[in-house]
């Protein structure tokens, strides 16, 4: 009767929906979660503050680990093809379902390997997820040798280099290179030193972020192949006869077109 029809509809609904985005668990719930999944022989991976998990049988997804990939990059700078076969991600991290035997697979590949642009339109290559990775959207801790020996142990600055080292923190770095790779401005995605107005506007910044910082800014300009160029100079006075110089281009390649910075 029209009962049963309305209620295969449903099911056949249900079905198509379910194709579009793998089971994620919040992280607080490791390691309980992930104990159920792997007693359960499910595989898992960490991406920001979800778990991603295997799907079910009977979702539309496989259930081998090696049939997904995953891709660090701007949402807008998914091919129509990647957008297609994403099933999860937070931010700019991005996973994709791609089983080997899917006929778009070395399409897919080609795609994500030929994306360059600007940093709001680029996308990094294809990786294998594997079981237990995990994917974190913040800057992964840097892990020094242990034979490692500070040369200003010896010398009695130690302390000097820790209150420096101090104020450099994960949160505020992220912050800066968010901050640096938006320059100049949705119109000007580049920092070419061949674009003059692009070029005024991080010399702008520079010198704003210079006298933040305390130091005594100054510019010196120059021509180069027929073009104007500018450096940006931050100055702190010493009380000795020694210079050091610390030095660092602020332009980019290629000289037209999209140009973010290196």
């Amino acid at each position: 009767g029209p009962q049963v029809f309305f209620l295969i509809l449903l099911t056949l609904t249900r079905c198509v929906s379910s194709n579009s985005e793998l089971p994620s668990l919040p992280a607080a719930a490791l390691p309980t979660g992930t104990a159920h999944l792997e007693r359960d022989g499910k595989w898992w991976a960490q991406v920001g503050d979800r778990i991603y998990h295997a799907p079910r049988p009977a979702s539309g997804l496989s259930e081998h680990v090696s049939h997904y990939y995953y891709a660090l990059g701007s949402e807008s700078a998914l091919p129509e093809e990647l957008r297609q076969s994403r099933v999860g991600g937070q931010g700019r991290l991005h996973l994709f379902h791609i089983p080997p035997d899917s006929r778009h697979m070395q399409t897919l590949v080609q795609a994500a390997a030929t994306q360059v642009g600007s940093r709001r339109s680029s996308l990094s290559s294809l990786q294998k997820l594997s079981h237990g990775i995990n994917l974190s959207t913040q800057f992964p801790l840097y892990k020094r040798s242990e034979l490692y020996e500070n040369p200003l142990a010896k010398t009695g600055h130690l302390a000097v280099e820790k209150s420096a080292v101090g104020h450099v923190t994960p949160t505020g770095i992220y912050q800066y290179l968010t901050k640096i790779t938006q320059l100049p401005d949705d119109f000007h995605p580049t920092r070419s030193s061949m674009n003059a107005t692009a070029s005024k506007v991080v010399q702008a910044f520079l010198q704003d972020t210079f006298q933040a910082l305390g130091l005594v800014t100054c510019s010196h300009s120059f021509y180069s192949s027929g073009n104007s160029l500018t450096n940006i100079i931050g100055y702190v006075p010493g009380t000795g006869t020694d210079t050091v110089t610390l030095g660092a281009h602020y332009d980019s390649i290629p000289a037209s077109g999209a140009a973010p910075g290196a």
